[in-house]
């Protein structure tokens, strides 16, 4: 059986957990298609995956600007 709440109770919802640091979350970014193009070419010739290179990227970028 369902409680009613009673006036003036808040409804307070637990706020999820941090991500962790080495925890992958989605990116949705749009980027020129000769850029992904050249991308995905160094991506094969260096065997190495496109998440490593943004990731690497972004974070010198970032680090950069004191990030």
């Amino acid at each position: 059986m369902r409680e009613r709440k009673k006036e003036g109770e808040a409804n307070v919802q637990a706020a999820p957990a941090p991500p962790q640091e080495d925890t992958l979350v989605g990116l949705g970014t749009k980027i020129r298609a000769t850029t992904r193009k050249r991308l995905r070419r160094y991506s094969v010739d260096a065997e190495i995956e496109i998440q490593e290179i943004v990731e690497d990227a972004i974070s010198t970028y970032l680090e950069s600007r004191g990030y």
